[in-house]
């Protein structure tokens, strides 16, 4: 929501304050989450069998537990962050990438009524032709954000409406 910018006596002058900071944060399918558990739930188990024995067979064991512990705890931290501060748009797959765009280098912003994991070549952050990225669980709207020096950023989300709209406000 937009609140009237207060005069120099307090006192609205009617001009609209432009948003100081958005974010929005798109968790991943219940699938992912099933899929980072199983794999943590694997890495436990394969600790507790492969620790006791101590065989060069074992240490192979644990360094595949190790992976398996590492990828689920990925997958089930994983979260799509998209938001804005005064000084940058910051997009983001925690814990996986991160980048922050200057809001003078964003040249316009969209929404994308129907981006599909075929459109983006797969899942997660995928890098584009245009030096962007983009950034996807599953199909769905997404929000693009094209910067001055012609790149794009894709990033899929629930309500890309909303980020866009609060986006162009803080453009103007």
């Amino acid at each position: 929501m937009i609140s009237p910018d207060p005069g120099p006596a307090g006192m609205a002058s009617g001009t609209p304050a432009r948003p100081r900071s958005f974010a929005q944060v798109t968790r991943p399918p219940v699938r992912v989450y099933v899929l980072g558990g199983a794999l943590l739930a694997l890495a436990v188990t394969l600790l507790a069998l492969a620790v006791p024995i101590t065989t060069p067979a074992s240490a192979a064991w644990v360094g595949l537990a190790l992976l398996f512990l590492a990828a689920g705890g990925v997958l089930v931290l994983s979260r799509i962050r998209f938001g804005f501060d005064d000084a940058a748009v910051h997009i983001a797959l925690v814990p996986v990438y991160r980048t922050s765009i200057p809001l003078d280098a964003v040249a316009a912003v969209d929404v994308v009524e129907y981006l599909t994991v075929g459109d983006a070549r797969g899942r997660g952050v995928r890098r584009r032709t245009d030096r962007g990225r983009t950034l996807l669980y599953d199909a769905g709207p997404a929000i693009r954000l094209t910067t001055t020096d012609g790149r794009r950023f894709v990033v899929r989300s629930r309500y890309p409406g909303e980020a866009a709209r609060a986006l162009s406000e803080a453009l103007r």
